[in-house]
């Protein structure tokens, strides 16, 4: 594959590209987000709650916002199932009645 190649491959590329943030953008969404204002870091809540049996984890009902990327969503009625990777730690999360806008997604 020639240069002119590589370059008309990059551009059509870079129009999909702007294509796709211009739907984002039309639909009211902020493609880059806005502040996100996190309670814990991921390693910090694997370190402090790793020991602790899953009933008991229940029962203190908690409710924490971390920050990372999603990298893989499979869900089925109210039972979610998330992997989220962070700079620290890559966690799984199981989530039960998960009350995400579609927006959020």
């Amino acid at each position: 594959m020639g240069q002119k190649d590589n370059q008309r491959e990059m551009n059509d590329q870079l129009k999909v590209r702007r294509e796709k943030l211009q739907l984002l953008k039309d639909e009211g969404i902020d493609p880059f987000g806005s502040r996100f204002d996190r309670t814990h870091m991921a390693a910090e809540l694997h370190s402090e709650f790793e020991a602790i049996e899953k009933d008991d984890l229940d029962a203190k009902n908690l409710e924490v916002t971390i920050a990372g990327r999603m990298m893989s969503k499979r869900g089925k009625g109210k039972l979610a199932l998330l992997t989220s990777v962070t700079v620290q730690v890559k966690s799984k999360f199981t989530c039960v009645k998960m009350k995400l806008a579609k927006k959020t997604i």
